[in-house]
């Protein structure tokens, strides 16, 4: 998956997580991110912890022009602290956008009281109760461990991986892209959050998925264990050939609680 492409339209909102693992590649998501907000009219937040408005450079460095949005009112840089505690985004509804887009890094959020905790807090919220989308970007490279699992669990339905998407779907979640053990870390971190409140049936649609690795099989074997220890029932919807072949090899479709719906109609077609 080429890092640099046009994100696709299931990556546009929602409550999303950006792992980026370079500079060119936050640079190239976040303003594909952003120029789709402004198309629609939004008002686009970003905030720093303190504001350098270096964003805009970048921005428009990307092709866009800060200039006409920021004098037009759609795009903002505001300190981190002042987001939090002012309501900005009531106040853009309030003017009339039709929807809030709010963007922060990870390594300014947590220069800031209280860490990235706070300001995930208050994005998560207003994504829940508000018209707005959230883009929070976290460089790859140095969040791990419990780290990792956090963020991850904050965001199971909405990752922005280098060669890997999610999103929610069906009761459970869809993958699109690729697997290895550049991001099986990721996966398995992914899906342990998102099968951590479900019950039942829960049902990952792979067919978008293009290539999976041994590791990454273990990752999606892994990250849903304790919900099927506990009696969930996991469903993978639609595998391609290649992958489907990699699951029979390893025999995850054989694990107990697992099945593998290869026609996309809920039947057991082990």
């Amino acid at each position: 998956m080429d890092p640099d492409r046009e994100l696709r339209p299931w990556d546009w909102d929602g409550h999303l997580l950006l792992l980026h693992r370079s500079e060119s590649e936050r640079q190239s998501r976040l303003a594909s991110w952003v120029r789709h907000g402004l198309d629609r009219g939004e008002k686009v937040i970003y905030t720093e912890a303190p504001p350098s408005r270096s964003v805009l450079a970048v921005l428009s460095g990307q092709g866009i022009d800060v200039r006409a949005a920021t004098a037009a009112g759609h795009l903002e840089v505001l300190p981190t602290d002042e987001f939090c505690e002012a309501d900005v985004v009531g106040q853009a509804l309030a003017d009339g956008f039709p929807a809030v887009r709010v963007s922060t890094e990870a390594g300014d959020a947590l220069a800031g009281p209280g860490g990235f905790t706070t300001i995930e807090q208050v994005i998560e919220r207003l994504c829940r109760v508000e018209r707005v989308s959230a883009l929070c970007q976290y460089d790859r490279r140095i969040i791990t461990g419990a780290a990792l699992d956090e963020v991850a669990g904050r965001h199971a339905g909405g990752v922005r991986e280098t060669q890997f998407e999610t999103a929610d779907h069906d009761d459970g979640l869809a993958i699109a892209g690729e697997i290895d053990f550049t991001n099986d870390e990721v996966l398995a971190a992914t899906l342990r959050a998102a099968t951590s409140s479900a019950s039942g049936v829960f049902r990952v649609d792979l067919r978008h998925v293009t290539f999976v690795s041994a590791g990454g099989l273990r990752a999606l074997a892994n990250g849903t264990k304790a919900f099927r220890e506990q009696g969930g029932d996991l469903v993978l919807v639609c595998p391609c050939p290649s992958v489907d072949r990699s699951l029979k090899l390893l025999a995850v479709d054989q694990l107990d609680h697992v099945t593998v719906d290869r026609n996309g109609l809920g039947g057991d077609t082990r």
